[in-house]
């Protein structure tokens, strides 16, 4: 996350305490009774909610090209303990974006940032990328989730399915997030 959504996030923060604090002091002097001092409350609580269930819908990985999509999948490796981390070449990579290892075990990682669920055309590319590359592990990460047939195939070829939720789990490990 960047240093300037770090400071929106705190500002944002910021705001909303202050207007609960003066709220709850005004609330004190005039003894609750007061609906406008129960409104600000209500439009700070709201707030607060809206902010927090946004909070990662809207991070800028969605927004990113494809290869800066595979450079900060990357990067999110590196800081969750992977090695020898490298982006293969945007052409003929064999459905492959990424080569890491991690414990011992090669993977071998393509990277899907995507809108709408990832089909099992993904999952058939990694299998046979993960041959051509002789790693250990074939995966497919997005940003998204996956359709129920690429589910399938992935469970029957054995592909590790990265989704959204473990992206997340990566960002907030590496404290990005």
């Amino acid at each position: 996350m960047s240093k300037k959504r770090k400071n929106s996030n705190f500002a944002v923060g910021s705001v909303i305490f202050i207007i609960i604090l003066a709220a709850s002091i005004i609330g004190i002097y005039w003894k609750y009774r007061s609906p406008i001092i129960l409104a600000i409350l209500g439009i700070a609580i709201i707030y607060l909610l809206k902010f927090k269930n946004t909070k990662n819908k809207n991070i800028d990985f969605d927004t990113m090209g494809g290869h800066e999509f595979e450079y900060f999948c990357s990067e999110l490796l590196k800081s969750n303990g992977f090695n020898r981390v490298t982006v293969t070449q945007g052409s003929a990579d064999h459905g492959i974006d990424i080569l890491a290892n991690f414990k011992g075990v090669r993977y071998a990682i393509q990277c899907k940032r995507y809108k709408k669920n990832v089909g099992n055309r993904a999952i058939q590319e990694a299998f046979s990328g993960k041959a051509i590359y002789r790693a250990d592990v074939a995966v497919v990460l997005t940003n998204s989730y996956f359709t129920k047939q690429a589910k399938n195939d992935a469970l029957i070829l054995n592909v590790q399915l990265w989704d959204r939720d473990k992206l997340l789990k990566f960002i907030r490990k590496s404290g990005r997030m």
